[in-house]
């Protein structure tokens, strides 16, 4: 019986003792660490509750998946069409908001954000149909 309670005291402190391993407060999204550049790293859309979910991303032209949003402190951003350039290129400007848990872009374009730290973020918004989404991934670069 001691040796299981030695286990059990062993084990609760290696526990304990791994937290340098947990995500530092830093390290979680906020209006702060959303500043920089960030690329689309993967991109599903599911049409309804019946469909199968697609690989947008997968399936996009070379010249999309290098681009680069940059998120200002100002609360603006830039799209940049940037290495393999899109014919036209494709870039522009707007305003972005984060709030409990949300990010709106253009004040019209709104998307949950499902998980995040400081280096992806996955967001989805939903469609008008039931079962529809778009979720996107975001990577810090």
């Amino acid at each position: 019986m001691k040796v299981f309670k030695y286990s059990v005291l062993l084990f609760f402190l290696a526990f304990v003792g791994c937290k340098e391993n947990s995500p530092s407060p830093e390290c979680i999204l906020s209006e702060s660490t959303l500043q920089g550049a960030w690329k689309i790293t993967d991109l599903k859309h599911k049409e309804n509750a019946q469909s199968n979910e697609v690989d947008i991303f997968a399936t996009s032209t070379a010249c999309k998946k290098d681009d680069i949003y940059v998120f200002n402190s100002n609360h603006t951003y830039q799209y940049n069409d940037l290495g393999l350039f899109c014919s036209p290129p494709d870039s522009y400007e707007g305003r972005w908001a984060l709030s409990g848990g949300i990010i709106t872009f253009d004040s019209t374009n709104s998307y949950t954000i499902s998980a995040a730290n400081c280096n992806s973020m996955k967001v989805i918004k939903t469609g008008s149909a039931v079962g529809e989404y778009l979720l996107v991934t975001f990577t810090k670069q």
